[in-house]
Protein backbone atom coordinates (compact mmCIF):
# COMPACT_ATOMS: atom_id res chain seq x y z
CA UNK A 1 0.00 0.00 0.00
CA UNK A 2 2.65 2.51 0.92
CA UNK A 3 4.78 1.45 -2.31
CA UNK A 4 1.76 2.41 -4.11
CA UNK A 5 1.26 5.80 -2.53
CA UNK A 6 4.64 6.43 -3.32
CA UNK A 7 4.46 5.44 -6.87
CA UNK A 8 1.93 7.73 -7.87
CA UNK A 9 3.15 10.61 -5.87
CA UNK A 10 5.93 10.25 -7.58
CA UNK A 11 4.68 10.10 -10.82
CA UNK A 12 2.28 12.64 -9.82
CA UNK A 13 -0.39 10.85 -11.38
CA UNK A 14 -4.09 11.97 -10.26
CA UNK A 15 -5.86 9.02 -9.07
CA UNK A 16 -8.08 9.88 -6.37
CA UNK A 17 -10.50 6.69 -5.84
CA UNK A 18 -7.40 4.80 -5.78
CA UNK A 19 -5.92 6.96 -3.40
CA UNK A 20 -8.87 7.12 -1.52
CA UNK A 21 -9.27 3.45 -1.45
CA UNK A 22 -5.97 2.70 -0.46
CA UNK A 23 -5.99 5.49 2.77
CA UNK A 24 -9.09 3.51 3.53
CA UNK A 25 -7.61 -0.03 3.77
CA UNK A 26 -4.11 1.77 5.14
CA UNK A 27 -6.39 3.16 8.36
CA UNK A 28 -6.62 -0.08 10.35
CA UNK A 29 -3.37 -1.39 9.30
CA UNK A 30 -1.29 1.19 10.32
CA UNK A 31 0.47 0.17 12.85
CA UNK A 32 1.69 -2.97 10.61
CA UNK A 33 3.37 -0.02 8.48
CA UNK A 34 7.62 -0.02 8.83
CA UNK A 35 8.59 3.51 9.54
CA UNK A 36 9.29 3.67 5.64
CA UNK A 37 6.21 2.54 4.73
CA UNK A 38 4.87 5.65 7.00
CA UNK A 39 7.29 8.35 5.26
CA UNK A 40 6.73 6.59 2.36
CA UNK A 41 2.42 7.32 2.28
CA UNK A 42 2.51 10.57 3.55
CA UNK A 43 5.05 11.54 1.16
CA UNK A 44 3.25 9.65 -1.83
CA UNK A 45 -0.15 11.04 -0.66
CA UNK A 46 1.75 14.92 -0.49
CA UNK A 47 3.43 15.00 -3.78
CA UNK A 48 0.31 13.33 -5.35
CA UNK A 49 -1.72 16.65 -3.92
CA UNK A 50 -4.55 13.85 -2.32
CA UNK A 51 -6.68 15.28 0.57
CA UNK A 52 -6.30 12.52 3.29
CA UNK A 53 -6.94 14.46 7.02
CA UNK A 54 -7.67 10.95 8.65
CA UNK A 55 -4.93 9.13 6.98
CA UNK A 56 -2.48 12.01 7.89
CA UNK A 57 -4.09 12.32 11.48
CA UNK A 58 -3.73 8.34 11.67
CA UNK A 59 -0.48 8.48 10.21
CA UNK A 60 0.86 11.36 12.59
CA UNK A 61 -0.73 9.44 15.70
CA UNK A 62 2.13 6.23 14.84
CA UNK A 63 5.00 8.48 14.37
CA UNK A 64 4.14 9.73 17.79
CA UNK A 65 3.64 6.65 19.30
CA UNK A 66 7.19 5.11 17.43
CA UNK A 67 9.05 8.30 16.96
CA UNK A 68 12.37 6.30 18.32
CA UNK A 69 12.31 3.77 15.06
CA UNK A 70 12.17 6.04 12.33
CA UNK A 71 15.84 6.91 10.21
CA UNK A 72 16.50 10.91 10.44
CA UNK A 73 15.63 10.57 6.85
CA UNK A 74 12.30 9.51 7.45
CA UNK A 75 11.67 12.05 10.18
CA UNK A 76 12.60 14.48 7.54
CA UNK A 77 10.43 13.27 4.51
CA UNK A 78 7.05 12.95 7.37
CA UNK A 79 8.32 16.62 8.33
CA UNK A 80 8.07 17.40 4.48
CA UNK A 81 4.76 15.63 4.02
CA UNK A 82 3.08 17.08 6.55
CA UNK A 83 3.61 20.55 5.53
CA UNK A 84 3.37 20.10 1.94
CA UNK A 85 0.18 18.39 3.09
CA UNK A 86 -1.00 21.28 5.15
CA UNK A 87 -1.32 18.97 8.02
CA UNK A 88 1.26 20.33 10.18
CA UNK A 89 0.04 20.91 14.12
CA UNK A 90 2.77 21.56 17.31
CA UNK A 91 1.17 17.85 18.51
CA UNK A 92 3.35 16.16 15.61
CA UNK A 93 5.92 19.20 15.31
CA UNK A 94 7.18 19.68 18.14
CA UNK A 95 8.31 15.82 18.99
CA UNK A 96 9.63 15.86 15.42
CA UNK A 97 12.05 18.87 16.17
CA UNK A 98 13.56 16.91 19.28
CA UNK A 99 13.73 13.53 17.24
CA UNK A 100 15.73 15.79 14.49
CA UNK A 101 18.27 17.90 16.61
CA UNK A 102 18.85 14.46 18.17
CA UNK A 103 19.91 13.26 15.18
CA UNK A 104 20.82 16.22 12.88
CA UNK A 105 24.60 15.04 11.68
CA UNK A 106 22.39 12.10 10.24
CA UNK A 107 20.81 14.10 7.93
CA UNK A 108 22.38 15.11 4.24
CA UNK A 109 21.76 18.60 3.13
CA UNK A 110 18.65 18.54 1.17
CA UNK A 111 17.35 16.36 4.58
CA UNK A 112 18.44 19.72 6.36
CA UNK A 113 17.00 22.13 3.90
CA UNK A 114 13.49 19.85 3.60
CA UNK A 115 13.46 20.24 7.63
CA UNK A 116 14.01 23.49 7.53
CA UNK A 117 11.93 24.54 4.96
CA UNK A 118 9.03 22.22 6.50
CA UNK A 119 9.17 23.94 9.77
CA UNK A 120 9.13 27.41 8.12
CA UNK A 121 6.33 26.27 5.89
CA UNK A 122 4.21 24.81 8.89
CA UNK A 123 4.79 27.84 11.16
CA UNK A 124 6.24 25.72 13.90
CA UNK A 125 9.03 27.76 15.71
CA UNK A 126 11.62 25.20 16.40
CA UNK A 127 14.85 27.87 17.17
CA UNK A 128 17.17 24.82 18.79
CA UNK A 129 16.58 22.60 15.83
CA UNK A 130 17.10 25.57 13.76
CA UNK A 131 20.48 26.46 15.44
CA UNK A 132 21.08 22.42 15.41
CA UNK A 133 20.60 22.37 11.47
CA UNK A 134 22.32 25.33 10.78
CA UNK A 135 25.29 24.39 12.80
CA UNK A 136 25.31 20.98 11.05
CA UNK A 137 25.58 22.48 7.60
CA UNK A 138 28.25 24.86 8.94
CA UNK A 139 30.06 22.17 10.43
CA UNK A 140 30.11 19.67 7.15
CA UNK A 141 31.83 22.92 4.80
Amino acid sequence: MSTLCWAFGRLKVPAPDLLDTLCARALPRLYQFTPQGLANTAWGLARAAHDAPETFDAIAEEVRERLDEFSAQELATLAWSFATARRATPRLFKPLAVALQARAAELAPQGIANTAWAFATAGISAPTLTLTLTLTLTLRH
